[in-house]
């Protein structure tokens, strides 16, 4: 990756960052791709709720209004 592309990259992730950060609950870093994938993981079982009252997560095609 040249300099020009890693800053291209940066401010794209900073303007994502500032136009959607209402709707992050967690930042997640890592080294390695099994790293990361587990400390999502880790994030969606904690903001899931306790074991007698689990959320599911599924996809939707619409925007649900609550």
């Amino acid at each position: 990756m040249t300099d020009d592309q890693a800053r291209k990259s940066y401010e794209k992730a900073l303007r994502l960052e500032s136009e959607f950060s209402e709707f992050f609950t967690a930042i997640v870093q890592g080294d390695t791709p099994e790293e990361i994938y587990s400390k999502v993981k880790e994030i969606v079982r904690a903001q899931s709720g306790d074991s007698t009252n689990r959320r599911i997560w599924v996809p939707a095609k619409d925007k649900t209004q609550i």
